[in-house]
């Protein structure tokens, strides 16, 4: 796997694009969580549900090297959004010793640093400084755990999801003085299996093979992981439809919940405690946690269809009041809570990308999503409500599997968008959400 970086910080040279031009704008100060983890053939339009207006920007066509596309068109029409800048001056690339280039599964920036993790197919995850652009440590699984499908973190602990069902616990220990992570557990644990493994009413039959296994099993690919730390709770969907519950406190599975009729592909959770799962089986379903006869259970409370495709990818944004599902049909849908109600509604769809969208995150007032046709967009909410294509970040040779971000600093409008495709190629572009009279600048 390797490493392109296109920061421009350590470096004095930028590269302008020739076509770039001042642009004025209303000064306006973004407000960005810092860090962020992990998808038709116009390039950009906006189509509200309710309206037939669609605004759409031009792109170029894909290279090698990467760059940026701007939306000029979404931009004239509303001065409140700032321009972009993206600043970019090749880096040497990094290759891991594992070596070979295999498909980039998984991304996530730590909660402390700017240290990124990264996943491979090769059955490794790797840990960058993105300030540096080195290699720091190298985590090797064994084949049987299969590749990486989702990270996420437990305070300083690492939380990895894999094709082989479970689930991978590591803690860092830089009592060496240098960076290092050991196990501590997988899930289920074994004290977890010995609570179960006597009882037969705690068996399940598997859909393949015939067999049986403890329900606190899953049995096909943990797709996706989320974590609500002020509840104490880990939340995994997989591949056989079902989603589980886990104590961060002793790594338990409580609960194990029949949440789609098809491969859950997506899961994310609320400050408050609403659960969003997506699915192979086009819709997006809400779970609230209740109390029944002194124990929580998680129930279903709404079943959202929009999409005409699976839904590969969701992302809260907007203090949870606003979800968006990516989707295998192209697009995607913008769900905004309306007042009296406790679930949401469709407000508007996003098209652009030329793809099935494969990965969304959202931080500030953002939204980045990579798709299958090797781009990666952002958008921004405009003066009339709608979201709009600010611009396009190109340079993967094959489909955007994972995304991540991070804020360099507070409100000063820096985002280092890091991208990993299926070329097994990670591309980071440092991007500005400007507010003074500044232009575009890219390779």
């Amino acid at each position: 796997m390797k490493l392109k970086s296109f920061i421009g910080l350590p470096f004095t040279t930028t590269m302008s694009s020739p076509d770039s031009a001042p642009t004025t704008t209303k000064k306006t100060t973004p407000m960005p969580s810092k860090y962020l983890s992990s998808n038709p053939s116009s390039d950009s339009d906006i189509s509200d549900i309710s309206s037939s207006s669609v605004t759409s920007s031009s792109s170029s066509s894909s290279s090698l090297d990467s760059r940026v596309t701007t939306s000029y068109l979404s931009l004239d029409d509303d001065k409140t959004i700032p321009p972009l800048r993206l600043l970019s001056t090749p880096l040497p690339s990094l290759t891991p010793p594992s070596s070979p280039s295999y498909s980039v599964t998984a991304l996530a920036f730590s909660s402390a640093s700017s240290i990124l993790f990264s996943a491979t197919a090769a059955n490794t995850l790797s840990l960058y400084n993105t300030t540096t652009s080195s290699l720091i440590e190298e985590l090797n699984f064994s084949k049987s755990a299969g590749a990486v499908k989702s990270i996420t973190f437990i305070g300083p602990k690492l939380v990895v999801a894999h094709q082989d069902g479970k689930i991978r616990v590591w803690k860092p220990n830089r009592a060496t003085g240098s960076f290092h992570h050991d196990p501590i557990a997988t899930l289920p644990t074994v004290s977890d299996r010995i609570r179960h493994f006597a009882f037969p009413g705690n068996y399940v039959q598997m859909r393949r093979h015939g067999r049986r296994r403890l329900w606190i099993e899953h049995q096909d690919a943990v797709s996706c992981l989320a974590v609500n730390e002020s509840l104490g709770l880990i939340y995994s969907v997989s591949w056989d439809k079902r989603m589980k519950i886990w104590s961060v406190n002793d790594l338990r599975c409580l609960e194990s919940v029949n949440a789609h009729s098809d491969a859950v592909n997506a899961v994310v959770v609320s400050r408050s405690g609403v659960v969003f799962t997506g699915s192979a089986d086009k819709t997006i379903r809400v779970w609230q946690r209740k109390k029944e006869r002194n124990r929580y259970r998680h129930a279903l409370v709404a079943t959202m269809k929009k999409h005409r495709s699976g839904v590969n990818a969701l992302a809260l944004g907007e203090n949870d009041e606003v979800l968006f599902s990516g989707s295998g049909d192209r697009s995607i849908v913008v769900w905004e809570r309306t007042s009296g109600r406790d679930y949401m509604e469709p407000t508007g769809v996003l098209r652009g990308h030329d793809g099935a969208v494969l990965c969304l995150i959202y931080g500030g007032d953002l939204l980045f999503s990579g798709a299958s046709d090797r781009t990666v967009r952002i958008w921004r909410r405009g003066s009339e409500g709608r979201f709009e294509c600010l611009c396009v970040l190109e340079g993967h040779r094959r489909p955007v599997k994972a995304l991540a971000a991070r804020w360099e600093g507070e409100g000063d409008g820096v985002v280092s968008v890091v991208g990993g495709g299926l070329d097994g190629e990670i591309r980071v572009w440092r991007v500005n959400v400007l507010n003074d009279n500044v232009d575009y600048k890219c390779d």
